[in-house]
């Protein structure tokens, strides 16, 4: 009898930035200072189920990698792949991605990674080819999450024969955090 893992889950993204006008020019003196504020929230809990309904998550992949220029490091999420989960089961085929979060952990100026769809097998849907690559700089992150699609082609769906991408390092060897949240089927 295999293991059965349970997932469940938030997802929480905050970014709140503040602008201050403390000089002016001109006649107008003294300005009184004055805040606007910018800000992004957004907090998913996920439940876990293998439906592929909303807000829902069965599968779990996390995993700190050492990516050495100039060789690519190649994710399969589509049929063929071999991920493993955190128990160390294979993970072979994606039906959705809730949430992909890659970071660039380097704190080296330059020590950038460049994220695409592979040229064979390509996962499309979500990234661009290699012309067209996803830049994360150094102590950057790279951040898509898709909590409410289902069903057929919508969101970050996984094509079974195209679901592979590629994250290479710009220069340096560059230590990346990748996590993965998905649903076995569409």
């Amino acid at each position: 009898m295999s293991a059965v893992a349970t997932i469940t889950g938030n997802s929480r993204f905050t970014a709140t930035l503040t602008q201050v006008l403390t000089q002016g020019t001109g006649t107008n003196l003294p300005i009184s200072t004055q805040s606007l504020q910018a800000s992004v929230n957004q907090n998913t809990t996920y439940l876990n189920a293998a439906s592929g309904a909303i807000n829902t998550t069965d599968l779990l992949y996390g995993q700190v990698h050492s990516i050495v220029n100039p060789t690519p490091l190649v994710i399969n999420l589509g049929t063929g792949g071999a991920l493993t989960d955190l128990f160390g089961q294979t993970i072979t085929i994606w039906g959705r991605v809730r949430e992909l979060i890659i970071q660039n952990t380097s704190t080296v100026s330059g020590h950038d990674l460049n994220v695409y769809a592979s040229a064979s097998g390509g996962w499309v849907v979500a990234l661009p080819l290699v012309a067209e690559q996803l830049l994360i700089p150094a102590g950057g992150m790279l951040h898509l999450t898709d909590p409410l699609s289902f069903g057929g082609t919508d969101g970050l769906y996984v094509p079974a024969s195209a679901g592979s991408f590629a994250i290479a390092s710009a220069a340096g060897t560059v230590a990346v955090n990748i996590i993965i949240a998905g649903c076995s089927v569409t």
